[in-house]
């Protein structure tokens, strides 16, 4: 028995039965649960933000060309934002960070 109670995982909720066990468990697995869902949510912005930003600098490429010289530097200016964005999201939520 001895060893029993050294396995087990969360020692302090054992004090507060069965119920409690199994209450932490389930609000354990539905955190998790949440934070898988905010990481495809995250992965499918930054996907948005990467085709944005090409998009933009496709834009820009084809203005400087006529030469529009506003309206490629404009489409410059929201390729940046983007790939701004993209570069502070990935920061903020690197595996390191979390």
């Amino acid at each position: 028995m001895a060893d029993d109670q050294e396995d087990f995982p969360f020692p302090l909720l054992r004090q507060f039965g069965e119920e409690a066990i199994h209450e932490v468990s389930a609000a354990f697995q539905h955190y998790q649960e949440q934070v898988i869902k905010l990481k495809k949510e995250l992965d499918a912005a930054c996907e948005v933000l990467v085709k944005a930003a090409e998009r933009f600098r496709e834009y820009e490429r084809l203005h400087a060309a006529k030469p529009d010289p506003m309206k490629a530097a404009r489409n410059a200016e929201m390729a940046e934002m983007c790939e701004q964005m993209l570069t502070k999201l990935e920061e903020r939520y690197s595996d390191e960070n979390y």
